[in-house]
């Protein structure tokens, strides 16, 4: 009976181990899913800001600092 027991308490611990990465998982594609979207968006970005300098209407520091902030974005990816 003992032995029976100790069978379902680990088929039970493997199934909660199993559930828990399942949605580790999941949680981690939505993650990746938004983050490549932010990469996307601080392109957009990153080419308005580049033709407002093209029009004088921003410094060459906000074409930089919106690059970096799209690098920022990006090098997160493969830790994701």
């Amino acid at each position: 009976m003992q032995s029976e027991v100790y069978r379902r308490a680990a088929q039970t611990d493997l199934v909660a181990s199993v559930a828990n990465y399942y949605y580790e998982l999941m949680a981690l594609d939505q993650q990746l899913k938004i983050t490549q979207q932010s990469v996307n968006n601080w392109i957009a970005t990153v080419n308005n800001v580049k033709a407002l300098k093209e029009a004088d209407v921003v410094t060459g520091a906000a074409v930089v600092q919106s690059e970096a902030s799209k690098y920022a974005t990006e090098v997160t990816i493969p830790d994701i």
